[in-house]
């Protein structure tokens, strides 16, 4: 060994067997690169070498070392060199040195070690062999794949990731330049097969009318045919990047279009009697139609189109997985389904369907579609998954339920039905953390690292189904045999990072499944803290506060801030959603001083949605009682935020933030909290109407309007927001015994507002009575305003809610 590691040159023998004794052995790759003289002995092979097999087994024995640790940040200092010259040796000898290039490049680029500009003569070098007619399709596309599979991952640096993302659509012209090649003349084959004419003007009609339909074009093109030299291959390889181009690019903004010569092509490839080529149009579509398209009509008549076929090619997959006897096999998944960012197996793509066109699932449930889905879960969890096709096939499945159990109850309770078993498997993951957390960084195997990767993507998957079932309120009545499941969930969150603990590793997909695994179950668990969930039996609410501190705090250091914010807004929902709760002793830890003070601090939060939970927090505590809205205002007063501010009062507080926020949601909020004020006391009334700048603020807020075009979504939270205001100016007149209750019980926090406010209380002062604050409303335009938002809207609760507010006003004018 001593040979081989620098006293004498490296020779193409000798570099074969150092790669063979690097494969798989973390052992001996610390032993060879812990001496600095091998690094720079395998820098000098690539710099004066012209031996294009030796440079590619020197490269390898170099990548073999980058993707093992990132302890080369530190202990080579000289990566941009080697990135050069691995690059211009590649220039040379692209067939034999391109793919394993772009691997350690990429590398080097996702981890920051060597800048962007290092890499332009790369791209250059790609784009002239994806263009080049006699370089492999098979190469062009692996190569595309893993620089987008790298690159796509910089999401935590926006400069970084918008250079990621610019150095990738670079690369996305030249690959439909090459596509296009391939798929001439199969579209003119399709065209002439389902066309009486072949005119270029009745192509355009049957494409504006295929939007109409369902139906695919006839293709009775064959791979082996002769006058057709591309090969299936060929074709599957560079539909499966052009798939990974389109989920990227469209998942970071960067629309492109594809021309309707290709899209027809498509729908012909789905007829394929191949199942990867046409899994690999359906992708092309999934993604295309989902990120990139706006015609409404197209894309639901693709959605149409493609559903059918991935069921279709899904069912066969997981029957011959069930017997098996599997009609492809388990390398050709891995290299056409889970080689990139975005998955392309059948079943994900169906998820994809599930999540752009929501009609997806009710194809979904029928048939024996549900029960194999079920069968193939029970099957892969009765033991812990080590094959990464088995975890990805698995997640998969489970994600699939996600979706099928995140529309309706009916759905909910047909997936109940099914044995599965959580808690064995959670409760494996746990122990899986717990091993790597006792053992010394250094000490963590590849093995056992690959096997937290596979277990963190498949318990992920699981929580979300938990997620999706924990909406039920049936599920919620019911114990769903998840009491040690809730418990592990709660191990889960307690746990540190391990991406913490792995100060070593550099795993950005890693690092982004902890986070979301551990929003998803924060997800779950505020569900679980509805007041009448029997779940919620399991769960100690002090424990529960203990264990959301972190995620408040934002104490750990691995993760970025979007992704502290993500948790943060997670676990501010357990906390609204445990306040939905007449239990006072489950609620006392979330209502303490020190609780609420950090959620006042919480309130100057910069992102809106940190803010809107903050709020909706509030909202639910002055709830509760009038007592408990006093207190809210007397922790104010004595609270960090308040002498920062110089805010007069709490009402003060919430004027200040609804003239500085402009977001519907947490606008909606604040209001809430207004409704709830008005309907306390005599005094809180007399407060609110002595604050004119607030009566115009409210009254502005009820006359904003949208574009006829904004989004239905946009549409309704408006709606929402103006129907809070009409709850104000109906508590601020409410006179017993004129109508029914008109407190915020039947909306989404938990209500005790006594209504007794003025009728009961001797008047003394301006606005002390019902009339008063009627004819001062009245004065500000909010009679005329209410009247007219009445009759222009078509939601009954509002409508309902209006009239109650206008017959307050006139009632008390009179």
């Amino acid at each position: 060994m001593a040979d081989i590691k620098g006293k004498m040159p490296i020779t193409l023998e000798s570099a074969i067997k150092i790669k063979q004794s690097l494969l798989g052995n973390d052992e001996m790759k610390l032993k060879y690169f812990g001496d600095g003289t091998f690094f720079l002995e395998i820098l000098k092979t690539l710099h004066d070498s012209d031996d294009a097999m030796l440079l590619r087994e020197c490269s390898i024995i170099l990548y073999a070392y980058i993707n093992f640790s990132d302890a080369w940040k530190r202990d080579l200092p000289d990566l941009t060199k080697a990135a050069n010259t691995m690059i211009q040796n590649c220039k040379k000898c692209p067939d034999t040195l391109l793919e394993i290039t772009i691997l350690s490049i990429s590398k080097m680029l996702s981890s920051q070690v060597i800048p962007f500009l290092t890499i332009d003569d790369l791209i250059d070098t790609l784009q002239c062999t994806i263009t080049n007619e006699s370089s492999s399709e098979r190469l062009t596309a692996n190569c595309c794949i893993i620089l987008i599979s790298e690159l796509a991952q910089m999401d935590a640096d926006p400069k970084r990731n918008d250079l990621a993302i610019s150095l990738i659509s670079r690369l996305y012209r030249p690959i439909m330049q090459r596509l296009g090649d391939l798929i001439a003349p199969i579209f003119i084959r399709v065209l002439k097969q389902n066309a009486t004419l072949s005119s270029l003007k009745e192509f355009d009609s049957i494409f504006e009318h295929a939007s109409l339909s369902n139906e695919l074009p006839v293709l009775l093109y064959k791979a082996s045919s002769t006058s057709v030299p591309n090969s299936t291959l060929a074709l599957t390889s560079l539909l499966n990047a052009m798939a990974q181009f389109l989920s990227v690019l469209g998942r970071h903004h960067h629309i492109v279009s594809i021309p309707d010569t290709l899209t027809y092509t498509l729908y012909g490839l789905l007829r394929s009697s191949s199942f990867e080529l046409k899994q690999a149009a359906a992708a092309v579509i999934v993604y295309y139609s989902s990120y990139h398209l706006s015609n409404k009509h197209l894309i639901t008549a693709n959605f149409q189109k493609v559903i059918p076929v991935l069921m279709s090619i899904a069912r066969n997959d997981l029957l011959s997985r069930e017997q098996k006897e599997d009609f492809r096999s388990s390398m050709a998944r891995k290299n056409f389904e889970y080689n990139g960012p975005g998955r392309l197996s059948s079943l994900h793509l169906l998820v994809e369907c599930c999540e752009h066109y929501p009609a997806t699932v009710d194809k979904l449930v029928g048939l024996d579609f549900v029960d194999l889905l079920m069968l193939a879960v029970d099957k892969l969890t009765r033991d812990f998954i080590q094959d990464e096709d088995d975890a990805h096939h698995l997640s998969d499945c489970l994600l699939l339920i996600s979706c099928i159990c995140a529309t309706d109850d009916v759905k909910r309770e047909l997936v109940s039905q099914y044995p599965i078993n959580w808690k064995k498997y959670i409760g494996s993951y746990v122990q899986l953390c717990r091993n790597i957390l006792n053992r010394n960084d250094i000490t963590v195997s590849f093995e056992l690292l690959s096997s937290f990767r596979l277990a963190t993507e498949t318990v992920l998957s699981f929580c979300y189904v938990i997620r999706s079932m924990s909406r039920s309120a049936a599920v919620l009545r019911t114990s769903f045999e998840l009491k040690d499941v809730v418990i592990n969930m709660f191990e889960i969150l307690k746990q540190p990072f391990v991406m913490d603990f792995l100060s070593t590793i550099d795993d950005p997909v890693l690092s982004n499944n902890e986070v979301l695994l551990r929003s998803v179950i924060l997800g779950a668990i505020s569900n679980f803290a509805i007041g009448f969930s029997i779940i919620r039996e399991y769960m100690d609410s002090n424990s529960v506060q203990s264990a959301l501190q972190p995620y408040i705090n934002g104490t750990y250091r691995s993760i970025n801030s979007q992704d502290r914010t993500v948790l943060l807004v997670s676990a501010l929902q357990v906390i609204r959603n445990a306040l939905y709760s007449d239990d006072a002793k489950f609620r006392e830890p979330f209502v303490t001083k020190a609780s609420l003070e950090s959620v006042f601090k919480l309130c100057e939060h910069k992102d809106d949605r940190v803010k809107q939970q903050s709020f909706n927090i509030l909202r639910n505590v002055s709830a509760i009682s009038i007592a408990q809205a006093e207190k809210l205002n007397d922790i104010y007063m004595d609270s960090v935020p308040h002498e920062l501010s110089h805010d007069t009062d709490f009402l003060a507080f919430l004027h200040r933030h609804l003239d500085s926020t402009e977001d519907f949601d947490t606008l909606t909020a604040i209001c809430y909290i207004f409704v709830n004020f008005a309907s306390s006391t005599l005094d809180n009334q007399r407060k609110i109407m002595a604050d004119e700048q607030l009566l115009k603020r409210l009254h502005e807020l009820l006359q904003i309007s949208l574009p006829s075009n904004s989004a239905k979504a946009e549409t309704i939270k408006l709606w929402n927001l103006k129907l809070s205001i009409v709850w104000i100016i109906t508590n601020l007149t409410w006179r017993q015994g004129t109508a029914g209750s008109s407190s915020d019980d039947d909306n989404d926090s938990s209500m005790d507002i006594d209504n007794t406010s003025s009728a009961t209380v001797t008047p003394s002062g301006p606005c002390s009575t019902a009339k008063e604050r009627a004819q001062k409303l009245i004065k500000f335009g909010f009679y005329d305003t209410i009247q007219v938002l009445s009759r222009n809207c078509d939601i009954a609760d509002f409508r309902e809610r209006a009239r109650t507010a206008v017959f307050q006003l006139v009632y008390h004018d009179e």
